[in-house]
Order: C-alpha cells, then sequence, then structure tokens
C-alpha cells in the first residue's frame, strides 16, 4: 500500500480528502507549510520540513502555487506531486513554461462575473475530460 500525503488542510483539501478514492493508499499525513494544527480530519498534520522519503505520493491539494516550490526546493521529486487543483496547475505550468508534473484535477474553479468584482466559487470535478 502506497504512502500518501496530503498539501493542504484548507477547504480544498478537506474535500479533495473527502471525495478521493485511496485505494491501495494509505492516507498517513496533511502537510501545511506551517502546521497551526496537529491534526485535521482524524490524520496528522506535519511541516514541509518533516516530510520523509517515505512518502510515496503528495497530492497538491490547495490553492498555492507557492507550495509545489517548496517541495521542489525540499528536494520532493516531481513525479512524487499531483496537482489536485487545475487553477494552481496552470499557475505553475505559466511560470516554468509546461507542466511536467501529475495531474489529476478533482478540483476546478468556476469564475463568475458579478460587477465589480469577481467571484470565485469552488466545487469538486472527478474524472472528466477538461
Amino acid at each position: 500500500m502506497k504512502k500518501v500525503a496530503i498539501y493542504g488542510t484548507g477547504n480544498v483539501g478537506k474535500a479533495f480528502y473527502q471525495s478521493h478514492d485511496f485505494k491501495d493508499e494509505n492516507v498517513i499525513a496533511f502537510i501545511e507549510t506551517k502546521p497551526t494544527k496537529s491534526e485535521f480530519l482524524g490524520i496528522n498534520v506535519i511541516g514541509i520540513q518533516d516530510v520523509g522519503k517515505d512518502i510515496d505520493k503528495i497530492y497538491i491539494a490547495n490553492s498555492y502555487v507557492e507550495t509545489v516550490y517548496k517541495c521542489i526546493d525540499k528536494g520532493i521529486p516531481k513525479n512524487k506531486l499531483i496537482f489536485e487543483n487545475k487553477c494552481v496547475a496552470l499557475d505553475y505550468a505559466n511560470d516554468v513554461g509546461k507542466l511536467d508534473i501529475e495531474y489529476d484535477f478533482a478540483i476546478q474553479y468556476e469564475i463568475q462575473v458579478v460587477k465589480p468584482k469577481y467571484v470565485i466559487t469552488d466545487f469538486m470535478r472527478k474524472n472528466e475530460n477538461i
């Protein structure tokens, strides 16, 4: 069974955890850049500095492209990372010029224009061609 972690303890991480089929995977931790809690949804929370080589896969389930760079800076191989948020994946691809990290796109955003503001409504969509 693969050991996996989820990077994100907000609404995106929670929605991903509650909707994803973790077949043949054991979620051993949630990751926060600067941990503010010791547990989330009954699972230990660790800091990025505590990610060990025993984690086989990290699902990026948050709204911050910076978390990807923190993983890369820590020396976590890109082949261990999976984007779950399309907006974050697109931000990353725009920054580096290509999308060289696996993606699953469980999380997408629907943008509604409401004058004079933009309102972003998040929702779940799984395994659709997008």
